[in-house]
């Protein structure tokens, strides 16, 4: 965790610029939560108890179970799984 605060910035201090996936324009994103879902995911690993885990930090948007978000590395929507 101490390296994620060191190297993830805190989501007040971030602003920053993405590309809409619908209109294929550049955006401006602030840390919301009425806002778009902007994540950052840092480490993925394999349980063989649990399953698949995805450890996350959340800039800006609220993420619910079972939601719809976009992979931009994959460039298609994945369904999140539960959360505890």
């Amino acid at each position: 965790m101490d390296t994620l605060v060191a190297f993830a910035p805190s989501p007040p201090t971030w602003l920053d610029k993405a590309k809409n996936a619908a209109t294929l324009a550049e955006e401006d994103i602030a840390p919301r939560e009425d806002g778009p879902l902007a994540a950052l995911v840092f480490k993925t690993t394999a349980d063989p108890y649990v399953g698949k885990l995805t450890y996350f930090r959340v800039y800006g948007g609220l993420l619910a179970s079972d939601s719809r978000v976009f992979n931009a590395n994959k460039g298609q929507e994945d369904a999140s799984g539960r959360f505890t």
